[in-house]
């Protein structure tokens, strides 16, 4: 039976495909305004015009904010300074914002991600990808939770109508994805094993036949492994 290898199974390339999916699903909104418009977190319909929010600033109709952690979208929307019963002021909605920074971390997350998955061959590498997924998992999660509630309070305290956008959507099918990543890499670390434990009896098994211990035998065909020296000699 051919060794188990990482590259040539088809749950470490399962894994990788996954991560690049997640990888771009989170870039693209990270992309969003103030550079693409169309991959908005949320859209707002205010008098003046449509506001299109993102992970670093925000668009109007006629002109975009900077990138940035954290931006003004209180003042886009007319919130008051002031918090209500049932609305949140404009300070506490600013001050949100600056979570929004979980997006591109996500993103960067899956990208060392992708270069851990996509070079490795060991099970050190599948535990090593799955931990990469855990880490995306948990920052996907709080980053669609964050702007989720952020930007809904951000809607019923201006009273403008809002709708999601495309960049919401593309955020929570990557936070979906994410699970299956580190799913995969468990199972890698139990087929790893498994195939240690298959060696391990083969080299016994062998071993007995031509007359020396499992360990010995294993010792001579892996070359990789350092022989201790006896005792008492130097």
């Amino acid at each position: 039976m051919a060794r188990w290898n990482r590259k040539t199974s088809i749950t470490g390339r399962l894994q990788t495909t996954l991560l690049f999916l997640c990888f771009v699903l989170t870039l693209l909104p990270s992309l969003g305004p103030p550079l693409v418009r169309v991959f908005a977190l949320r859209t707002f319909s205010t008098p003046d015009g449509t506001v299109w929010s993102g992970a670093l600033g925000y668009c109007t109709s006629t002109a975009c904010s900077r990138a940035s952690v954290g931006y003004d979208l209180a003042a886009q929307l007319s919130i008051p300074t002031t918090s209500g019963p049932s609305s949140a002021s404009a300070q506490d909605i600013n001050a949100a914002t600056r979570l929004f920074l979980t997006l591109p971390l996500a993103s960067g997350t899956a990208f060392l991600g992708i270069i851990v998955s996509g070079t490795g061959q060991h099970v050190g590498t599948a535990i090593a990808a799955a931990l990469f997924g855990v880490a995306f998992s948990i920052l996907s999660i709080i980053a669609v939770a964050v702007s989720w509630a952020t930007l809904r309070a951000a809607a019923s305290s201006s009273s403008y109508s809002s709708s999601s956008g495309v960049g919401a959507y593309l955020l929570l099918a990557a936070c979906v994805l994410s699970g299956f990543c580190w799913v995969l890499g468990v199972v890698e670390c139990c087929l790893a094993r498994q195939d240690k434990k298959r060696r391990d009896v083969e080299y016994a098994s062998v071993g007995s036949k031509a007359g020396v211990t499992g360990l010995a035998y294993t010792q001579a065909h892996a070359p990789f492994i350092v022989h201790a020296a006896p005792v008492g000699h130097h």
